[in-house]
């Protein structure tokens, strides 16, 4: 279930987001025991943006939605977890950057899923 979503400014350059999606996944087993196979990860890259303070000219900005249920402090340890990794992983900017991490729930009764399995 959880969605994992990464959105960034096309200036900042990573070849492959599968070490980082992993890190993440591993940061949601730990803290709230959801199977790594449930998760959705993508990444998106946006080339119109502004951002306010002109000191910053790349942003990170992760989403976590997760379904409801969980403790404000897991949510906390989510986000703080997952701050940390982003943290390492675009320490080499050499630019002005803003990261930030969203944990959000989604409400159960408006949440479907099907899944489809190959035979």
């Amino acid at each position: 279930m959880p969605h994992i979503k990464i959105e960034l400014s096309q200036n900042i350059e990573m070849q492959s987001y599968n070490d980082l999606f992993l890190a993440l996944q591993k940061v949601l087993q730990d803290c709230a025991d959801v199977p790594p196979q449930n998760c959705k990860s993508r990444v998106h890259v946006t080339s119109d943006f502004l951002l306010g303070d002109e000191k910053a000219q790349a942003f990170v900005h992760l989403e976590i939605a997760l379904l409801e249920g969980r403790s404000p402090e897991v949510k906390s340890q989510i986000g703080e977890n997952a701050l940390k990794i982003l943290n390492e992983v675009f320490t080499s900017a050499t630019m002005g950057m803003q990261i930030t991490v969203e944990v959000r729930d989604i409400l159960r009764p408006q949440y479907f899923k099907k899944v489809h399995h190959v035979q």
